[in-house]
């Protein structure tokens, strides 16, 4: 590596480090009109748990719509956009998105590490996981919806399909599966009520038949590493998944998604040639530890390989594409609100990451770095 690579790759990581550790400010980016926001709760210092603080203001992101021409009341596929197909498969994520939105929930069973993510049977072909707003993480339904709209803008096929949806608390209680009645107490107090007795949340599409990819230990994540390495040469078998991971690196580094590499977030289709890009309720927080960040940044500044499309579509996101987006999510378009310190995270890291890449094609050239398709 030249030292021109490493002083510039120095400043590049300690200019997103001080980008997303310094408190909220107005940007410039804040002041143009006001824009769709995310009030995740900050991260402290010492370790992800969320910590109160207060939320910025916010707009609405109805108003966000009218400014753009449009506003929704239903989930609403990208203007002049083909049916888009999920993930390899013959399933129309346009399709998807009118099920998860509108089919009847026919039960809900409690899965996963809390007791507030439950499978739904719904009336139609598919089943859907409904992400309840909770007392600790709020707003982790809106990221997950706002994490498959930027994969939309990205065009990404393999973010599971995700949409506002809103539960009466009785109809949870009621559709309960047995085995779990004796925990409502424990699940009612961690949810999230609104007035109207209704659960605010995300129902996103389930995928049948996820395996581990086991490469979430040191073992794993140094083949990863191996992949993405120039240093090293890519057999052709390791190639698809080898893609799809560098695709990942950089999208879970843009949309500030720090909790892949645990808890069973790093999943695949049998044959693991597939990843699914799933869970990004901790994504969107205004503001993370320097921790944090360096955990997101330091594997994808160790990436030589990436994908040609991903690079130009990433180079192509502006903000008003980003938020016209978010607004055809009906929750979205009926006001609600991400913060806008959250948007503006985005997109300096939006430029961390072109700089990394630019600068590894400058010292290695296309051919080289843009192997993927």
């Amino acid at each position: 590596m030249t030292r021109a690579r490493v002083a510039r790759l120095g400043l590049l990581c300690g200019c997103a480090l001080a980008l997303a550790c310094a408190p909220a400010t107005k940007s410039s980016h804040q002041a143009q009109k006001p824009v769709t926001s995310i009030d995740t709760p900050a991260m402290s210092p010492a370790s992800a748990s969320p910590v109160a603080s207060p939320p910025p203001p916010t707009a609405s992101a109805a108003t966000v719509a009218r400014d753009a021409g449009a506003a929704p009341t239903a989930a609403q596929p990208s203007p002049g956009a083909t049916r888009r197909a999920f993930a390899g498969s013959a399933l129309d994520e346009d399709s998807v998105l009118e099920q998860l939105a509108s089919a009847p929930m026919l039960s809900f069973r409690p899965v996963g590490s809390t007791s507030t993510v439950f499978k739904v049977a719904l009336k139609g072909t598919i089943s859907a996981a409904f992400k309840a707003a909770t007392v600790r993480r709020p707003r982790g339904p809106l990221a997950e919806i706002a994490a498959y709209r930027m994969a939309r803008c990205l065009g990404l096929d393999n973010v599971p399909p995700a949409v506002s949806r809103r539960v009466p608390v009785a109809q949870l209680k009621a559709e309960l599966s047995p085995e779990q009645a004796s925990k409502w107490p424990e699940i009612l107090a961690s949810l999230v009520t609104e007035r109207d007795g209704r659960v605010p949340g995300a129902a996103i599409y389930w995928v049948d038949g996820m395996q581990n990819l086991g490469l979430e230990t040191a073992e794993g994540q140094a083949k990863v590493t191996s992949w993405l390495s120039l240093s090293i040469p890519l057999a052709d078998a390791d190639r698809p998944l080898a893609a799809q991971l560098s695709t990942l690196l950089a999208f879970d580094y843009l949309i500030g998604n720090w909790d892949r590499w645990s808890g069973g977030n790093l999943k695949g289709d049998g044959s693991a040639q597939r990843v699914y890009m799933r869970d990004h309720d901790a994504a969107f927080a205004n503001r993370l530890s320097e921790p944090l960040q360096r955990h997101m940044l330091d594997p994808l500044v160790r990436a030589q390989r990436f994908s040609r499309s991903f690079y130009r579509a990433v180079r192509a996101l502006s903000r008003d594409a980003f938020l016209r987006e978010l607004a055809r999510d009906p929750g979205f378009a009926e006001g609600a609100a991400l913060d806008a310190a959250a948007v503006d995270a985005v997109f300096d890291r939006r430029q961390t990451l072109l700089s990394h890449i630019m600068a590894t094609l400058e010292e290695h050239g296309d051919n080289d770095v843009l192997v993927f398709p």
